[in-house]
């Protein structure tokens, strides 16, 4: 698509409200391989693991996310080139097959390269996520409370062609048969996280366990157009789309056995919630927000944090249309004096259709105050994001 329609894509996500993150939904997360589940402090807790609002230090009365941001796309390497060559491709077909004299050398000539221009397209198409998220933290020794809003958009294009064609004759073929499909889903969670140690009985140790009440609204937008018709140039997107607000629940739960080491576990979304998208031709889009529970450890001695954390279920985030996510994440932190951080990251994928990601990411926090981070994440030749936050920890 021109930089026109994706501009209008992305806008028509930011109306909606927001989209897909990336491996991790902060930008220090995000530069440890996404790792948080056992390393998130207290005022990133409620996107990981609520149970972490118990790790602050003493001298945290207030803390502040404002705002953390992503962005990030995965792209067929020259999309709009192979659009654009089908087109002119089809258009010299559709020439040659209706000719009022009926020309054999021309009509093989222009099916060879339609033919050629369309399996050009096979599997092609990007997607990208926005994400938007802030939260205000207040801890304290009974029970650390985190007001937080947590914004994800998700985009796919899509181009599904009809490989059959390629076996007709010259004069049959058809990109009618051959389908282009924008979807388009966001989910935006407002809610309040609390935390609280709970001595176990018997055992004489304490446990951390977090709670995080939401109001949750969810967008779902569907576009769909056969390949014939579709004009990369002028292609228009609906104003339409479904959406829906609910309720959902995070739960998590952390343990330190030592004082250096934490394991934790978190289930987010506990309620699944479901919403389809039917447009004009027919094609439905379910839009979806599934259970995740997710596993974790992490090693913090004060200038060295090595976490891992381990997806315990698969994410899939359109029915039938994309394929699902699951990783393991490995990342570590080095702190200079809490004045510069310096971060690094790995996640692999347990299932097919996902790309291992390599991250980076630094930290600014004059004082420990004001602190500033960025990261960036790269999978393959064609998928990049990257992520920036600001907070402010008194």
């Amino acid at each position: 698509m021109k930089k026109t329609q994706l501009a209008a894509a992305l806008s028509l996500s930011a109306i909606s409200l927001p989209t897909l993150a990336m491996v991790g939904t902060d930008a220090r997360s995000a530069g440890m391989g996404g790792t948080g589940v056992a390393s998130a402090d207290h005022i990133t807790a409620p996107f990981y693991n609520p149970a972490q609002m118990k790790k602050f230090e003493a001298n945290d009365d207030f803390g502040l996310l404002l705002p953390s941001a992503f962005v990030g796309a995965n792209t067929t390497e020259d999309l709009d080139s192979k659009i654009d060559q089908f087109q002119l491709a089809n258009k010299e077909l559709k020439s040659a097959q209706q000719a009022a004299v009926p020309n054999a050398a021309r009509l093989e000539a222009a099916a060879d390269n339609w033919k050629v221009k369309l399996k050009g397209l096979d599997n092609s198409g990007f997607s990208m996520g926005l994400g938007v998220n802030f939260a205000v933290a207040i801890p304290n020794s009974l029970m650390p409370v985190n007001v937080f809003s947590k914004n994800d958009v998700h985009t796919e294009f899509l181009i599904d062609i009809d490989t059959e064609q390629l076996d007709k004759d010259d004069d049959q073929l058809d990109a009618g048969t051959s389908n282009v499909q924008l979807v388009a889903g966001s989910v935006s969670d407002i809610g309040v996280s609390v935390a609280r140690d709970v001595l176990v009985p018997y055992v004489n140790e304490t446990i951390s366990l977090g709670f995080s009440p939401k109001i949750q609204r969810l967008t779902v937008y569907n576009a769909f157009e056969n390949l014939d018709t579709f004009d990369n140039d002028s292609y228009e997107l609906s104003s339409e789309y479904q959406q829906k607000t609910t309720f959902n629940v995070d739960f998590g739960a952390s343990y330190r056995p030592i004082t250096p080491v934490t394991v934790a576990l978190s289930a987010t979304n506990l309620i699944p919630q479901e919403l389809d998208s039917l447009n004009d031709n027919g094609s439905v889009a379910t839009f979806r927000v599934e259970p995740s529970v997710t596993a974790g450890a992490a090693y913090d001695n004060g200038w060295l944090l090595a976490a891992a954390d381990i997806d315990l279920t698969e994410k899939r985030l359109f029915k039938d249309v994309t394929k699902g996510e699951q990783y393991a994440r490995l990342g570590v932190e080095f702190d200079a004096l809490n004045w510069a951080q310096l971060r690094a990251g790995y996640s692999i994928s347990m299932v097919d259709g996902s790309e291992d990601l390599v991250t980076l990411g630094v930290g600014f926090s004059p004082f420990g105050v004001l602190g500033v981070d960025v990261a960036t994440q790269v999978a393959g030749d064609n998928e990049f994001h990257v992520a920036a936050e600001l907070r402010l920890s008194l």
